[in-house]
């Protein structure tokens, strides 16, 4: 019947796994001891979750998907770990979510309402917002920071520790060396900033967005480039602070850098 939590007789639900109200759990699914499956969660066949994930009640899961699993280190974490996954996702086909690892805090964290296309990474001690879009096989190495609604396209891997900032655009088949400004528009193998994602913006409907001055032109590539030639697709020389919450705010560089667009 409708609303009442079900877990078909194929599935292994190991004693201790904690199932939400109208959860379906589908044949060859696997739920570990300490995880958490939040209400109306759908996991439709062949999902692993394991380690001390939780997932966020109305997220759907497609098969052969698997999350929480350890970190892909060479460093085997020796403290507790977790996965957490927001409401109302869908993840499909063949994703992977890691747990965190000992040097990143032990924990990775996905906000409500993402899109994660087939094949799609999300790795350790990552943090990502609200209502982002991976698209096929979009990579995210450990402890990246991603902004609310992101728009990551196929084929795009982001390098570790990088930091992708609200609203901001990657196109597909591109490598993201570092970090991109909020409503950036990246692209390229190694990905350069190129412009705003303005589309971005306009459906933001707040013109959140920002505008790199002086000395910082976005199409400067000599302002671009460190001394050692690395396209750095930001402001490097800024004191930003590792915090995914100032990923949304203009405060993360001195005020003379920046400045508000106008709507209208």
């Amino acid at each position: 019947m409708a609303g009442e939590t079900f877990v078909h007789p194929l599935a292994a639900v190991e004693p201790g796994a904690e199932i939400g109200v109208g959860a379906r759990i589908g044949p060859f699914c696997v739920v570990g001891a300490k995880a958490v499956i939040g209400d109306r969660v759908e996991l439709f066949s062949h999902v692993s979750v394991t380690g001390t994930t939780t997932i966020g009640a109305g997220t759907r899961v497609w098969a052969h998907t698997a999350l929480g699993g350890p970190a892909q280190s060479t460093h085997e974490a020796k403290s507790p770990t977790s996965l957490t996954i927001g409401a109302n996702c869908r993840i499909r086909e063949n994703v992977t979510m890691n747990a965190g690892s000992d040097a990143g805090g032990g924990r990775t964290v996905v906000g409500d309402n993402g899109y994660f296309m087939s094949f799609s990474h999300v790795a350790h001690d990552c943090t990502v917002g609200n209502n982002v879009t991976f698209a096929n096989s979009a990579t995210l190495a450990g402890h990246c920071e991603v902004g609310d609604n992101v728009v990551i396209g196929g084929l795009t891997a982001v390098h570790q520790f990088s930091r992708i900032g609200r609203g901001a655009f990657l196109s597909g088949c591109s490598a993201v060396p570092g970090d991109v400004i909020p409503f950036g528009l990246a692209r390229g193998n190694l990905a350069k900033l190129k412009g705003l994602n303005v589309v971005g913006m306009r459906r933001a409907g707040d013109w959140g967005g920002v505008v790199m001055l002086g000395n910082a032109r976005i199409n400067d590539s000599a302002n671009m480039t460190g001394s050692t030639g690395t396209n750095h697709m930001s402001l490097r020389t800024a004191s930003w602070r590792s915090s995914s919450a100032m990923l949304a705010s203009r405060e993360r560089v001195p005020r003379s850098y920046w400045m508000p667009l106008k709507s209208g």
